[in-house]
């Protein structure tokens, strides 16, 4: 039931609680990355919205561990086009995959303000940009930038993107 390790007791009876940044690929095949100073959580992007909604309100003002920062990965539907076979000419839409995305990823943002997570929505170019991922980078590349700034974490492709987005919360929280 709890993504993140226990909360710590100060002397004075209080609980400080860690420093928490959170990354997430909003992708049906994406992630959800939790950095705290001594450890890296990592989830598969839950299938269900329920699963979804219970763990981003684990972090927010409510939950059990408080997220300070999230950088979640912002989608720009682009439009596909087509070859009508009846009249030959090119056509323009967004397809019912884009929309069940860009779905998804209102849901999670939407359960990011609900539960009191303050967070950026950064498109994916200027996200690795920032990364020190080249511009024509792929899947694999990301997997393993990842996989060098966190060594002891095993990296798939589902969780590749949200290591690095969680890792760039945590820098532009440190930042001033």
């Amino acid at each position: 039931d709890r993504p993140i390790g226990p909360r710590t007791p100060t002397a004075g009876g209080g609980v400080f609680f860690q420093m928490i940044s959170l990354g997430i690929d909003p992708g049906v095949n994406g992630g959800i990355v939790a950095l705290t100073p001594t450890a890296v959580v990592v989830h598969k992007m839950p299938e269900t919205e329920a699963d979804i909604a219970h763990m981003l309100r684990w972090f927010g003002a409510e939950g059990g561990e408080r997220a300070d920062f999230c950088v979640i990965e912002e989608l720009d539907p682009r439009p596909t086009y087509w070859k009508d076979k009846q009249s030959g000419e090119f056509k323009r839409s967004i397809l019912k995959s884009t929309a069940i995305l860009l779905q998804h990823y209102g849901f999670i943002r939407g359960c990011l303000h609900a539960n009191g997570i303050p967070f950026d929505s950064i498109k994916p170019r200027a996200w690795q940009r920032s990364m020190g991922i080249p511009l024509k980078a792929g899947k694999k590349d990301m997997k393993n930038r990842a996989q060098a700034l966190f060594p002891s974490v095993k990296v798939t492709n589902a969780t590749a993107d949200a290591l690095l987005l969680a890792e760039l919360a945590r820098r532009m929280r440190a930042s001033p």
